[in-house]
C-alpha cells in the first residue's frame, strides 16, 4: 500500500554505517592483541631499559677496568724502571761514569720492556747519555760539555756490552733543556719544598714532544734523584706515541670499540686509528694533538661536555659516531705522579649484544605469538561469520519470500544453532502463512516491516472468478482423499499461472477461485494481464484434462468471469483474523459472469470495461447483452479469443458469423440470425446453439426491448407474455 495510505507506518530510520561480523571480530581481536602487545612491549622496554642501564654501567665499569689494566701494563714498566734506577742510583749501584756499565746494566731491562723505546740519564753539569736499541744492537748517545763541547758521541754496542764502533756528531744538545729533564727537576724541587716529602719523588710524565734522536713523537717518564755535592741525576724512559697508538689499536675494549688516552692537558697520547681514522687522516700531528680538535663532531661534542663539566671521573653517555651508537666513558688512571684519562667508545650493539639479542628474541616471540593470535582470530572470526553470513543470506531469501528449504547451517555455538532453528521455524511459519495469504501481501508487509491490520482503500482492479462446472457430481464420484488430491493438482496449476501473470489469489471458495490484478502491487495493465492469465489457465486446463482423462481421473471443466471496475481492497475481518481481499459490485459482476458461462456456451466471459481497459492487443467476440443480478441495466459481455498472433482462425470465422447473427437478433430479425448460424450447428457450437435457441424462443412472442438478452441473472430465462 502507498505510504500515504498507511498512517501507522514507522518513520524512516536514519541509515547507519554497518560493519560485517567478520570485520567487527577481526577489529576487536586486533585491538585486544594490539593492547596486549603494546603492554608487553612497553613493559619489556621499560624493564629492559632499566636492566640495560644497570647492565651498561656494570659492563662499562668492567670494560674500563680491563682497559686500564692493559694500559697500566704499557705505562707502568717505564715508570717502574725509572723508580728502580733511581733507587739503585741512590744506593750507588748504578755506575753512571761508564757507558759500558750503563749498557750492560740496562740492556736486559730494556729487552724485557718493549714499550720503552729509549733510556736517558742527565745531571746538572749538562752531561747526559741515552741508550736505545737498534735493529741488531744498541746505541748510546753521550754528551759532555766539558769534554766535547758542541758535539755528541755515538757508540754502537753488542747485546752483551762490547763496543763495536763510535763517532761524533756536531750537535748543540743540552739534556737540561729537554722536557723529560725539566719535568724531573721540577718534581724534585717541588718535593724538596714540601713537608713530609719522600726521598725520591714520584715519576712524572711529559707532554707529547718530538724526540731528538728519531724525530718521532712520544712521551717520557722521568724522575730526579739528588747526588752528593749538590748535584742531581735525572732518569728518563721514553715511550713512542706510535707504540702507544699500536697498543691501543691492538687492545680494544670490544672488537668494535676503541680507546683514546689523553693527559690532563687534553693531549692525545694514544689514538687507535680504527676504521681508517689514523692520526694522519685526522690531522693529529705532534703539534696538534688536542682532544677537541678531532674531526668527529659527535665525539668532540661529548668530549667538550665532559671537559666543561669538570672532567668527572665516572662519566658515561651515549654518542652517535661513525655511523652507529657508541657508549662513551671517561676514567682517570694514575701512573706515578701523573694522571692519564682513558676515554672509551664501545658500540652499543657489542656492549649489550646479549641483551639486545634477548630483546630481539623476545620481540620475535611476541611477533610470532601475535601472528598466531591473528591467524586464530581470523579463524575464529570466520567460524563465527560463516554461519552468520549463511543465516543472513537465508534471511534475505525469506525476505524475498524464497521459502524453499535451504542448506543446513551448522555451528558449534549454541546461540547460532538456536538462531538457525528459530529462523527455520519462522520460514516454515511464513511458508504456511503464504498458503493462506497472497504472497505479494506478505512481501509488502515484510518490506514495510509492519504487522497486518484492518484497513482498505478504493482502487480500480480487474477481478476473476472461476468455478468448476458440475463439481457436485464429480465430488460424488470420488473418495474424499482422491477429491482432495485432484483439487490440489487443479489449484496448484492455476495458482502458478495466476502468480506468473502478476495476479493475487484472494481465496479458494470450495472449488472456486477469487483472484484480482492491480493490488497490492500497482499494475497499469491489470486488465490485459488478467485476460492473458485467464487464457493461459484455460489452455493449461485443456492439457490437464487430457492427462487426467488418460489417467482415468475426471475432467474439471472450468468457467471464468472477468470484470474491471472500482473496488475496495485491503485487510478486512476481525482484529485477530484478517483477510486481504476485494469488495464491491465489480466482484459481484465477475462472480455472476462466471455463473453465466455455462448458459452462453463459453469458458470465459468479460465485461466491456475489461475489453476497453485491456487495449488493442487482444481479439474479442461480442457475446451480447445479459442480465446480471444486482444490475438495473443489461451488461455487454465478451469472450477473449487471444492475441492477434495466437487467436485460432476458426475462432475468427465464428466471430464474424456470430456477431452478424447477433446484430440481426438485436434488430428482431430472428430468421436471418438463425440462418447465419446454420453452418455452426453441425457439429453444434455451444454459443451458436444458445443464440439460435434464444431466437426461436422470441419468434413465438412479441418481444420488448428488455427481452433482447441472451441470458438472465438466473439460469432460466423469463419470457414475457403477450
Amino acid at each position: 500500500m502507498p505510504e500515504s495510505n498507511n498512517p501507522g507506518a514507522r518513520p524512516q530510520e536514519r541509515r547507519r554505517r554497518l560493519v560485517s561480523i567478520r570485520a567487527s571480530l577481526l577489529v576487536s581481536f586486533g585491538l585486544v592483541l594490539a593492547v596486549v602487545a603494546l603492554g608487553i612491549g612497553y613493559n619489556n622496554l621499560r624493564v629492559g631499559q632499566r636492566v640495560m642501564n644497570s647492565l651498561r654501567s656494570s659492563l662499562i665499569d668492567k670494560t674500563t677496568v680491563l682497559t686500564e689494566t692493559k694500559l697500566e701494563s704499557f705505562f707502568r714498566p717505564a715508570a717502574g724502571l725509572c723508580s728502580s734506577l733511581a733507587l739503585l742510583t741512590q744506593a750507588g749501584l748504578l755506575n753512571t761514569a761508564s757507558p759500558e756499565a750503563i749498557v750492560r746494566f740496562t740492556e736486559p731491562l730494556l729487552q724485557s720492556l718493549p714499550a720503552v723505546s729509549s733510556f736517558n740519564l742527565g745531571d746538572a753539569t749538562g752531561w747526559g747519555i741515552m741508550v736505545k736499541p737498534s735493529a741488531t744492537n744498541w746505541l748510546t748517545r753521550e754528551v759532555d760539555p766539558a769534554r766535547w763541547p758542541g758535539e755528541v758521541r755515538w757508540t754502537r754496542w753488542t747485546a752483551d756490552g762490547r763496543q763495536l764502533d763510535d763517532w761524533t756528531e756536531t750537535l748543540d744538545y743540552d739534556p737540561r733543556l729537554r722536557p723529560w729533564y725539566t719535568n724531573a727537576i721540577a718534581a724534585l724541587e717541588a718535593g724538596a719544598a714540601a713537608t713530609n716529602a719522600p726521598a725520591i719523588p714520584n715519576v712524572t710524565w711529559s707532554e707529547p714532544y718530538a724526540f731528538l734522536s728519531s724525530g718521532e713523537a712520544g712521551v717520557t717518564a722521568s724522575i730526579a734523584v739528588p747526588l752528593p755535592e749538590g748535584n742531581h741525576l735525572a732518569i728518563a724512559c721514553d715511550v713512542l706515541i706510535r707504540d702507544l697508538d699500536r697498543f691501543t689499536a691492538e687492545n680494544p675494549p670490544t672488537p668494535g670499540g676503541w680507546t683514546v688516552v689523553v693527559n690532563d692537558r687534553d693531549q692525545i697520547l694514544g689514538w687507535p686509528g680504527r676504521g681508517g681514522y689514523s692520526r694522519e687522516q685526522l690531522g693529529l700531528s705532534v703539534k696538534n694533538q688536542r682532544l677537541l680538535e678531532i674531526p668527529i663532531s659527535n665525539m668532540v661534542h661529548v668530549a667538550r661536555s665532559w671537559i666543561e663539566g669538570g672532567r668527572p671521573s665516572n662519566y658515561v653517555t651515549d654518542v652517535r659516531a661513525l655511523g652507529e651508537t657508541f657508549w662513551f666513558s671517561a676514567r682517570p688512571m694514575q701512573i706515578g705522579g701523573s694522571r692519564f684519562w682513558t676515554l672509551m667508545a664501545v658500540p652499543e650493539s657489542e656492549l649489550l649484544a646479549d641483551v639486545l639479542r634477548e630483546r630481539k628474541t623476545l620481540f620475535i616471540v611476541i611477533a610470532g605469538a601475535l601472528l598466531i593470535a591473528a591467524v586464530l582470530a581470523f579463524w575464529l572470526a570466520s567460524s563465527y561469520s560463516r554461519p552468520l553470513q549463511a543465516l543472513v543470506r537465508r534471511s534475505e531469501q525469506i525476505e524475498s519470500l524464497e521459502l524453499g528449504p535451504g542448506p543446513r547451517v551448522r555451528s558449534n555455538l549454541a546461540e547460532l544453532d538456536r538462531l538457525y532453528r528459530a529462523q527455520e521455524q519462522m520460514r516454515r511459519a511464513i511458508e504456511s502463512f503464504s498458503r493462506y495469504v497472497p504472497v505479494d501481501v506478505i512481501r509488502e508487509l515484510l518490506r514495510r516491516g509492519e504487522a497486518a491490520r484492518i484497513g482498505a482503500r478504493p482502487a480500480e482492479l480487474t477481478v476473476m472468478f472461476s468455478d468448476i462446472r458440475g463439481f457436485t457430481g464429480i465430488s460424488e464420484m470420488l473418495a474424499p482423499d482422491e477429491l482432495a488430491r485432484l483439487l490440489a493438482d487443479y489449484f496448484d496449476a492455476l495458482q502458478q499461472v495466476i502468480e506468473r501473470g502478476r495476479g493475487t489469489t484472494d481465496k479458494f471458495i470450495g472449488d472456486a477461485i477469487l483472484a484480482f490484478w492491480g493490488a497490492p502491487n500497482p499494475d497499469a495493465e491489470h486488465a490485459l494481464h488478467a485476460t492473458l492469465t485467464v487464457l493461459e489457465c484455460r489452455d493449461t486446463l485443456v492439457r490437464l484434462n487430457r492427462e487426467w482423462r488418460a489417467a482415468g481421473r475426471p475432467e474439471l471443466p472450468t468457467c471464468f468471469g472477468l470484470a474491471t471496475g472500482p473496488v475496495v481492497v485491503g485487510n478486512v475481518g476481525a482484529h485477530n483474523r484478517l483477510n486481504y481481499t476485494v469488495l464491491g459490485n465489480t466482484v459481484n459482476v465477475a462472480s455472476r459472469l462466471q455463473g453465466l458461462c455455462r448458459n452462453l456456451g463459453c469458458d470465459i466471459l468479460a465485461t466491456q470495461e475489461v475489453v476497453e481497459a485491456a487495449g488493442n492487443s487482444l481479439l474479442w467476440r461480442r457475446v451480447g447483452p445479459v442480465v446480471v443480478r444486482g444490475k438495473r441495466h443489461t451488461v455487454e459481455v465478451f469472450e477473449p479469443l487471444g492475441t492477434t498472433e495466437t487467436a485460432a482462425p476458426s475462432d475468427l470465422d465464428f466471430r464474424r458469423s456470430y456477431e452478424s447473427a447477433l446484430a440481426a437478433f438485436l434488430r428482431r430479425d430472428f430468421t436471418l440470425a438463425v440462418a447465419g448460424l446454420q453452418p455452426w450447428l453441425s457439429p453444434p457450437h455451444p454459443a451458436a446453439e444458445v443464440l439460435v435457441r434464444r431466437c426461436r424462443e422470441l419468434q413465438a412472442v412479441d418481444p420488448t426491448p428488455d427481452d433482447l438478452v441472451l441470458a438472465g441473472a438466473n439460469a432460466a430465462l423469463h419470457t414475457p407474455k403477450k
